[in-house]
């Protein structure tokens, strides 16, 4: 049995040498880069999978759908006629109903846009004027009168109250009533009348009529005699950030909410939070033993800082010492009182604290299972289960058709061995770079009965290039519905709206009735937002999907029902723009080009297929650079043609670099692409994206320029020897320009000469640290000093360490990782910019899974300058060199060499040693 563990990087920061603490400065932000342990048990293969559930489609699933409107005499209620107002919207005097309230205005806004007429909203009490019919929006007189009639939501035997439910009826011929369960329900209901009656359509968040917009002109509206009852499978959805990108409304636009037109109803709470329920500014103070013992042997009590970025912010990076009973207690004790507080909620959540800081005292290690590893957290996840149960069974007393969610996130990412789920614990998992079906899988088996799924499509903080992943979150959605445990559905969207618009609109589609048919969606998506220019568009997004779905298959984890990966996998960095190929990028700009000319008539129209146009543009240049250096990379020269085909790819890297870089500040930069991808929030921290210099080149295409070089060097000395090696590397720079690449011809030049240089590091291969270590320790020093045996070791999470003797590449010693969750290795030299460097590492590791990368970093004024990585091999039990060629960026003062490795699972084991860093003559 192969088990995979996939462990993500939590990000903590050591406060002093031996008392180690964390703290979390952005939750969202830094939520997002943690990633989970996934354990993906495979037999022999995917097909011998066992298949826990039947995959049937979702008409077929165990859930009471809503029947279709039942509607019988046409023409039967008038809105408007010839453009003038047949009718006034009527909602509550009450003014605390004010979802209900911001309903009627909505609906008013957008069948005024419809008919161009001007229909009054008038509060109850209100004359309304004859001959008038009258829309009854939410919970008025009449509309309490009129029986909803709503039946609860049931999933087989589970039965859930029918929060999102809504009624719209015809009550006579000037009556039209709209109604939900509750008002947020009510907007619901608008939204759905919007839509089924007045053909509205909102793709993009903007305001009310707006870009995003469609809204078909009907001067005369007419509705048919109607009793329509709707609610949606998911009984919680939400999106994170479809409302905070897009374009500002124009004064002549009112505000909406994307997250109206997109249905979403967060029911069911889900986030880190055992910090709430355990403020250490209320016990903190006089019971620090319900804060956990870390391995200093003190126990840490988390301060809310009382100024700064941070202030009042409750630090996480802790978990609460869950063996302790009184701390059950509290934490059921503040549950019970939310639902007496809030006896119309469904559920709330208990989920472990964004970070590490697990308490290691004697009572609860004793919770875990007997080969729980404490540095890759596997195991964890059972204590906080177990406690979860007890607080579980002290809320179930009172409450017990409740429900309490927890994150499977962190120490909980890796279902429990040791004990079941309570049945009111909801287990909602997020999806990073895990296959989601096996995941959804693997939370079954402890008996979780219902479920949330998490999902990241991030784009705005981690990709240039997104993923165009809307047939496989169909899939993902299929499949966990067929499954009879979905719930929730939660998606960190963030999307660069005009780019990847469908994704999120397609997926809000389908959460409320996965019946539907994804290609119908589109199609209607393509005809009625690009008009004459739907064919080319719908054309541009197939080549991207095609993209994203041959990625799929090449890098895609396993399952029976198919390979799967999180969308936020290659997040920051080269691989990202594996997801399309040059011949992609080439159909998709043909059909962008192709659409541009049928919509010239249309300005909205092409508007829309513009700013589509320049996203598109700056991911292209990313694409064309990253596949360029592949073909270098994987080139198989022999001959002459062979050689100038790299010296050309080389070139076309260079070039779309630089081409990048211009559009950045040429196009980004400004509107109306800066409102659309507003990479210049500094919240974002979008590395690669910062990356991009004005000008510059991204040491990343540097390193793989000189990497397809060496490959040209190997034949050279082959089938030329060195001094006709070098000679060819001359004459090629004498007709060349670009100053970057004469350093790489005079780098491979130096190399074919056979020219030796200087290694600035001290002591590389760690003989007179090992000789004169004192100790060996494993906890992390501070970031910043240098450990008691000399090591700079950084990033301060769980991880074990030593300098090994007899384990080494040369000499006596080397340093040796293992069960880290991430542990850095770095060495730094003096350097200046534009500098041309070899550097290298040798490194072993064992047959058990891990990541291991090598990086090389420059600094200079104070600040983290672009870097360029590369990835180890893996090459079980065999010493092997990573090296590569670096050439500084503008503003460098000195260079690092880091060797990372993180996501170790048990016994895994890396050995480092020989690092070189050596500066080629200018």
């Amino acid at each position: 049995m192969n088990t995979l563990l996939r462990v993500g990087l939590i990000k903590q920061i050591p406060i002093a040498s031996k008392k180690r603490f964390f703290t979390s400065d952005n939750v969202r932000v830094r939520g997002l880069l943690l990633s989970l342990v996934l354990l993906t048990s495979l037999a022999c293969g995917a097909d011998e999978q066992a298949k826990l559930f039947e995959v049937v489609l979702p008409e077929k699933a165990a859930f009471n759908y809503p029947a279709p409107p039942q509607e019988g005499k046409k023409d039967f209620f008038t809105i408007a006629e010839n453009g003038q107002a047949r009718c006034v919207i009527l909602k509550s005097a009450d003014r605390k109903a004010k979802e209900a309230s911001r309903a009627a205005d909505t609906l008013k806004i957008y069948l005024d846009m419809a008919t161009g007429a001007n229909i009054p909203v008038i509060q109850e009490g209100t004359n309304v004027p004859p001959d008038m019919g009258v829309i009854h929006v939410g919970d008025t007189e009449l509309g309490l009168k009129t029986d909803l009639t709503l039946p609860d939501v049931r999933y087989g035997d589970d039965v859930l109250p029918n929060i999102n439910g809504y009624l719209i009826k015809t009550v006579s011929t000037d009556i039209l009533v709209i109604r939900g369960k509750t008002d947020r329900a009510t907007m619901l209901g608008v939204i759905g009348f919007l839509k089924r009656y007045a053909g509205v359509r909102h793709y993009w968040a903007c305001g009310a009529g707006g870009i995003g917009d469609v809204v078909p002109k009907k001067p005369t509206l007419r509705i048919p005699e109607l009793e329509w009852r709707d609610w949606p499978y998911f009984v919680s959805r939400h999106m994170s950030g479809i409302d905070r990108y897009g374009p500002p409304p124009d004064p002549s636009q009112k505000k909406i909410a994307t997250e109206d037109f997109f249905r979403m109803n967060d029911t069911i709470p889900t986030g880190h939070s055992y910090f709430q329920w355990l403020p250490p500014d209320k016990f903190g103070k006089e019971h620090p033993e319900y804060f956990p013992l870390l391995e200093n042997d003190k126990r840490y009590v988390p301060v809310t800082p009382t100024e700064g970025p941070n202030k009042g912010r409750v630090p996480q990076g802790w978990q609460p010492c869950v063996s302790n009973p009184d701390v059950a207690q509290i934490m059921a004790d503040g549950l019970i009182g939310y639902f007496h507080n809030n006896p119309n909620k469904i559920a709330i959540t208990l989920s472990v604290n964004d970070g590490d800081g697990d308490c290691m005292c004697e009572k609860c290690r004793a919770m875990d299972p007997p080969d729980t590893s404490y540095s890759t957290r596997v195991g964890l996840c059972d204590r906080y289960i177990k406690f979860n149960n007890k607080v579980c069974n002290l809320v179930d007393k009172e409450f017990p058709d409740k429900i309490i969610t927890f994150l499977v996130y962190g120490s909980t990412s890796l279902p429990p061995t040791t004990v079941k789920l309570h049945p009111m614990l909801m287990p909602v998992l997020t999806i990073l770079d895990d296959n989601a079906f096996e995941k959804w899988d693997s939370w079954l088996k402890p008996g979780a009965h219902r479920m949330g799924i998490y999902c990241y499509h991030t784009d705005q903080t981690y990709f240039i290039m997104p993923k165009i992943d809307v047939h496989q979150s169909a899939k993902r959605i299929r499949y966990i519905v067929a499954s009879g445990t979905a719930r929730l559905f939660y998606n960190g969207a963030n999307p660069f709206w005009p780019l990847d618009a469908m994704v999120p609109y397609v997926e809000s589609e389908l959460i409320w009735d996965p019946r539907q048919d994804v290609d119908a969606i589109l199609e209607e998506y393509y005809t009625k937002f690009f008009g004459p220019a739907a064919a080319s568009m719908k054309g541009f997004y197939q080549a991207l999907e095609s993209g994203y779905e041959r990625w799929i298959e090449q890098d895609g984890l396993p399952h029976w029902n198919g390979k799967d990966m999180g969308s936020l996998s290659g997040c920051r960095s080269w691989a990202q723009f594996k997801v399309l190929n040059p011949s992609e990028v080439d159909r998709a700009a043909s059909c962008l080009k192709q659409a541009v000319s049928e919509a010239k008539a249309d300005p909205l129209i092409s508007e829309r297929i513009d700013i589509v146009r320049r996203l598109f543009e700056f991911a292209s240049f990313g694409a064309r650079q990253y596949w360029a250096t592949m073909r270098m990379g994987e080139a198989k020269i022999t001959s002459e043609a062979d050689a100038k085909k790299v010296l050309a790819d080389a070139r076309e890297a260079i070039a779309s670099a630089r081409a990048q870089a211009a559009y950045k500040f040429e196009v980004m930069e400004k509107p109306p692409a800066n409102i659309y991808a507003p990479y210049h929030y500094a919240e974002h921290n979008n590395p690669f994206y910062d990356d991009i210099k004005e000008g510059g080149v991204h040491p990343q295409i540097t390193l793989a320029v000189n990497e397809g070089f060496d490959t040209l060097n190997k034949v050279l000395i082959e089938k030329s020897g060195s001094d006709r090696g070098a000679n060819w590397w001359c004459k090629q720079r004498e007709t060349e320009r670009d100053f970057i690449l004469v350093g790489a011809m005079t780098t491979a030049e130096a190399k074919v000469r056979g020219i030796e240089l200087v290694n600035l590091i001290k002591d590389p291969g760690f003989e007179l640290r090992g000789a004169n270590k004192s100790s060996v320790s494993n906890t992390p020093s501070d970031p910043e000093r240098e450990n008691n045996a000399g090591l700079n070791l950084y990033d301060g999470t769980p991880f074990n360490w030593s300098l090994t003797k007899g384990e080494s590449h040369s000499g006596g010693f080397s340093v040796m990782f293992s069960e880290a969750k991430r542990v850095i290795l770095s060495e730094r030299v003096k350097a200046g910019e534009n500098e041309r460097f070899h550097v290298s590492v040798w490194v072993k590791h064992n047959d058990k899974k891990g990541g291991y990368s090598v990086t090389i970093h420059s600094y200079g004024k104070g600040k983290l300058l672009p870097t360029a990585t590369v990835q180890v091999p893996f090459n079980p039990n065999k010493w092997q060199e990573i090296k590569m060629d670096f050439t500084t960026p503008t503003d460098t003062s000195a260079i690092a060499l880091r060797v990372e490795a993180k996501n170790q699972e048990r016994e895994a084991k890396i050995w480092i040693d020989d690092l070189f860093i050596g500066k080629y003559p200018q």
